[in-house]
């Protein structure tokens, strides 16, 4: 059974959010950043290198966004060690490394940053770069649901509905593909093909599988997702 989400396990990651230094209209200019930067400080030094890898209040340069994004990584910046991630997943302004990728994202993701969990996760569920673990995989995208992840969200519903390495269990993938959906709407972005596969779901459970997605949503929800087993 194939998901219509929009979203593959193993797709490409998430481009870099702009940090909440960083205003909407980029009022803020890089040579505010950057004498900041050059001074050692490790918020600033991930602002001029996501400045420089995006374009936005700068030209884009992948080498100068490696160059401070390396400085603020170094310093234990988590975000910066998950664009590191970023860098060497996708060859931007490096040679691509997946298994540099991964080591960057996990170092990130151990620190706690949220959309690392989901590349960790990502990875583990393809099984190129490190052996394919599903549980592990789960593990990984569990704690990123927490933060409100719905690429992780997304992956789990998956995993749960196609059976990834894992029981094919359609309770919990129409759990995790619905609260993914519900994210999106309470944004104010509502997903119409995450909708379509929560239909798509619910027409082929019996009852007694929607009655376990509801019993074990209402719990998994209620506990902030820590109890979704």
């Amino acid at each position: 059974m194939m998901l219509n989400a929009g979203y593959e396990a193993d797709a490409a990651p998430d481009p870099l959010e702009p940090p909440a230094a960083v205003s909407p209209n980029e009022a803020l200019t890089l040579n505010l950043w950057l004498g900041r930067a050059e001074q050692g400080v490790a918020e600033a030094q991930y602002t001029v290198g996501y400045m420089y890898a995006t374009g936005k209040g700068a030209e884009r340069n992948y080498i100068e966004a490696e160059k401070w994004l390396r400085l603020a990584a170094a310093q234990d910046h988590a975000q910066a060690q998950w664009a590191m991630g970023l860098l060497y997943d996708n060859g931007w302004g490096v040679e691509r490394d997946r298994v540099e990728a991964f080591r960057w994202y996990l170092l990130a993701a151990e620190k706690g940053e949220p959309q690392a969990k989901t590349n960790v996760g990502a990875f583990y569920i393809e099984g190129l770069v490190v052996e394919r673990n599903a549980p592990e995989a789960i593990k990984w995208f569990r704690r990123a649901a927490v933060q409100g992840g719905t690429r992780a969200m997304i992956s789990l519903g998956q995993i749960y509905g196609e059976g990834l390495g894992v029981p094919q269990d359609r309770a919990r993938a129409l759990m995790w593909i619905y609260f993914a959906s519900q994210t999106f709407t309470a944004s104010g972005m509502p997903n119409s093909d995450l909708q379509r596969s929560v239909d798509y779901l619910i027409q082929r459970m019996t009852l007694q599988q929607l009655e376990e997605a509801a019993r074990i949503g209402e719990l998994c929800e209620r506990s902030n997702y820590t109890m979704c087993e």
